[in-house]
This record gives structure tokens, sequence and C-alpha cells, in this order.
């Protein structure tokens, strides 16, 4: 463990490193990619699978960063895993694919879904600005987000772990609204389950394996951020027995809802 790792503070409990596995998980692409599913499959049968085989996958990489952040209980996940596991090379790749793709362009899918829902209701923000180049009035406002949530994290830990939990708790509660609605309100039937488009009764053998793996694919995407707790192993309160917890709890939570 580096000089670095020992001087970070021990605060997140339970509860909190959960939350930041839920919250990092569940964004944009469960409501925006089912739709590339099913144009590429049309069959809701296989959709639901891919959906649960993703949970599986998910939770197995949860067990897996469990025993090994319980063994390695710093900050940084991955990074130093395979720097301790394989020397200071492996982990600057892997922090560097991390910094460029891990990280940053999760951030700039939401974003770009963020702008394409709120200007469907406000057109007016799809006018240019002279700013870093031709953005619209959206793609500032999200960037300007971005730097606010920057700004509330910038501000100290125990505001930052509080924010992130009351993100969490509306994320969750609106999903749980949107079940309950669609229950409740909505004109659904178990039968759907057995119709299957015209695309599904197209594809053979071929086609229908690359329809699976490239569905994966999206859905793996949304399943990103399993590992998030692992990521501040250090300031997690005993984490040999908090962080496990965490990933797997936070990690079944989120398949459940999906």
């Amino acid at each position: 463990m580096s000089n670095s790792d020992q001087v970070l503070l021990s605060h997140i409990r339970f509860r909190s490193a959960t939350a930041l596995v839920i919250a990092n998980v569940i964004g944009a692409g469960v409501f925006t990619t089912t739709g590339f599913q099913a144009a590429d499959l049309g069959n809701p049968t296989l959709i639901l699978a891919l959906w649960l085989l993703g949970g599986l996958l998910a939770y197995c990489g949860a067990l897996c960063f469990s025993e090994l952040g319980a063994a390695m209980p710093a900050a940084g996940a991955e990074y130093v895993y395979l720097r301790e596991t394989y020397g200071r090379a492996f982990g600057f790749m892997s922090a560097f694919v991390s910094l460029i793709a891990g990280f940053s362009a999760p951030i700039a899918a939401a974003l770009k879904s963020l702008v394409r829902y709120v200007t469907a209701y406000f057109p007016s923000l799809n006018g240019d600005m002279e700013v870093l180049g031709r953005l619209t009035i959206g793609d500032f406002s999200a960037i300007a987000l971005v730097w606010l949530l920057i700004a509330i994290h910038m501000r100290g830990r125990r505001g930052a772990i509080s924010f992130n939990d009351v993100v969490t708790l509306l994320k969750v509660g609106g999903i749980v609204a949107i079940i309950l609605a669609a229950a409740a309100f909505g004109d659904g039937d178990f039968a759907n389950f057995s119709h299957v488009s015209d695309v599904y009764t197209g594809l053979n053998s071929v086609t229908t394996y690359t329809a699976l793996a490239t569905s994966l694919i999206f859905v793996m995407f949304c399943y990103s951020g399993w590992n998030a707790a692992a990521y501040v192993a250090s300031e997690i309160v005993e984490p040999q027995k908090t962080l496990p917890k965490a990933l797997l709890v936070g990690t079944g939570i989120v398949t459940v809802l999906y």
C-alpha cells in the first residue's frame, strides 16, 4: 500500500458504499439501449434473458473484486490489483484506459442522452453557442452540470457522500415508481412474451448469435459500475467486511431493478 493510500480517512460505511455501486451502475443506458436490442433480436424473452445474464456476469465480477478488495483494500481498484500483481506498467495501462474510455466515455454518453431528452421538451436548447467550437445550449448546460457535480464533491467528504446517497435514493425510487405505475396503469400481458417480430423469424443461426452478442454488449454497458466501491476501498470503514457486502448487495439490487 502506498503512502497516498494511508492518508485517506475511512469514513464510508456500508449504506453509502452500496449506494455508490447502485448510483454508478444505473444511468441512461437502461433507458436507451433496450430499443436497439429489440430492433436486433425481436424476441422479448431473449432480451430479458440477456439482462439476467448480464446481471450474473456482473455478480461474478463483484465476487472477484470482493476477494481482491479484501486482500488489497487500497484506493484504485484494478489499478492497484494489476500494479501489485504484474507491475507498475500494467497498472498504468489500466489507469490510462480507464481515464480515456472507462470513465470519460460513459459520462459523455450520459450527457448525450440527457441533452436529447431535455431538448425534446425544450427545443430552444438546440440553439448554437460559439463556445469551445459549435456547441448547442443544451450541450453547454450538460457540461456545466458535470462541473457543478465536481464542485459539490470538492466541498467535503460528508457533503459528497450525503449527496450521493440522496441521488441514489432518487434513482431507485424513480425506477420503482415506473415499475409500479406500469403494473397499476399499463395494459401489459404476459402473453406478449410469446410474440416475436419478423426480425427474429428472419434470423438464421449465424445472425442470431451476432445479434445476441451485440445486444449483450449493450447490456454489459448498462451494468458497468458494479466495481465502483472498490475504487475507494481505503476510505471504507472495515473494508475487508464492508466492501464485499457493498459490491454484492449493490449489484444484486440493480439486477432486480433491471
